[in-house]
C-alpha cells in the first residue's frame, strides 16, 4: 500500500515550541514531535506547545493566553466495575467481551485506548501524526507515575509512533481485534465541537487514505472495529457482520473467525 504524509494532509498551521526549561529538555526530545515544530509563528493562525510541570499541552490559534489542552489519564473512573470501564459497555461488545488482545491502528489522542486499557485489554497502538503521539505518550507517562494509573492504563497500553500499514498483514492477525476510528465526515450540526474533536481536525486533518485502511485491515484481521458516528454509512460496501451501537456513535464489526463475544 501506498504511504501517505502525515503532515500535509492537516491545515496550515504551523506547530510552535520553543526549547522548554533544562530540566525538561530531555524529556521533549523523547516526545519525538520537536523537529516538526517551529520556534516562532503567529498566535493567530499557528498552534502553540508548551512542556512544564504539568506535562506537554497545546493551544490552539487565537487561544495562546487561555489554558492549554493537556491529556490525562488520571481523571478516569478506573474502580473496578465502573462503567466506562465495564465490559458490559458498548465498546467492549464491539471488540470483543472475550478478546484479550486489541490492536489501535488510530489511536489519536488516546480517548478509546484508555478506555480499553481501562477494561482489562492489552492494546498495542500506532499513531502517524507526531504532534498527536507526543500528546498521547506524555500523558501516558504521567500516569505511569501514579500507582493506580500505572497498573490500570500505563502498563496495558504500547503506543508507538508510525503509520498503521507499516505493521505488516501477520502482525494484524497476531491481535483478536483491530480497532480503527478513523476522522468523521463533517457534522452538518450547528453545534460546536467538543475542543479534543476540534483540536484532532486541526492537527490531523483529513484521512485521505483511510478506505485503502479498511480495505487492507478486514482482508487480514480476524476482527476489524471501525467507530462511526451512529447515523454514518458503513466504512466498506461490504455489510459488517454486526453492529454495536451507542447513543452518539456506532461500531461496526467485520470477522474473519467465528464471533466470540
Amino acid at each position: 500500500m501506498p504511504g501517505v504524509d502525515c503532515l500535509p494532509r492537516g491545515p496550515a498551521v504551523k506547530f510552535v515550541f520553543s526549547p522548554p526549561e533544562p530540566q525538561y529538555q530531555d524529556h521533549a526530545k523523547s516526545l519525538l514531535f520537536t523537529e516538526h515544530c517551529v520556534l516562532e509563528g503567529d498566535p493567530n493562525h499557528d498552534a502553540l506547545l508548551d512542556l512544564n510541570n504539568d506535562g506537554l499541552g497545546i493551544h490552539e490559534p487565537k487561544r495562546w493566553d487561555q489554558p492549554k489542552f493537556i491529556v490525562d489519564f488520571t481523571t478516569m473512573d478506573i474502580r473496578t466495575g465502573a462503567g466506562n470501564v465495564s465490559r458490559k459497555q458498548p465498546l467492549a461488545r464491539a471488540v470483543g467481551r472475550q478478546s484479550e488482545r486489541v490492536l489501535d491502528l488510530t489511536s489519536g489522542l488516546g480517548a478509546d485506548t484508555s478506555l480499553l486499557a481501562g477494561m482489562g485489554y492489552q492494546v498495542e497502538c500506532r499513531e502517524r501524526h507526531p504532534i498527536l503521539y507526543a500528546l498521547f505518550q506524555d500523558a501516558l507517562e504521567r500516569a505511569a507515575q501514579h500507582p493506580m494509573y500505572s497498573t490500570a492504563i500505563s502498563d496495558n497500553i504500547r503506543l508507538q509512533l508510525g503509520d498503521a500499514r507499516d505493521v505488516g498483514s501477520s502482525f494484524l492477525r497476531a491481535f483478536d481485534a483491530v480497532y480503527v476510528d478513523p476522522m468523521y465526515p463533517p457534522k452538518k450540526s450547528k453545534a460546536a465541537p467538543p475542543r479534543r474533536a476540534k483540536l484532532l481536525q486541526m492537527i490531523a486533518g483529513e484521512d485521505l487514505d483511510q478506505h485503502d485502511l479498511f480495505l487492507w485491515v478486514r482482508e487480514h484481521a480476524k476482527r476489524m472495529v471501525v467507530k462511526r458516528p451512529r447515523h454514518a454509512s458503513p466504512a466498506l460496501e461490504e455489510p459488517p457482520h454486526h453492529q454495536v451501537e451507542s447513543k452518539m456513535v456506532r461500531w461496526d464489526v467485520w470477522l474473519n473467525q467465528p464471533e466470540s463475544t
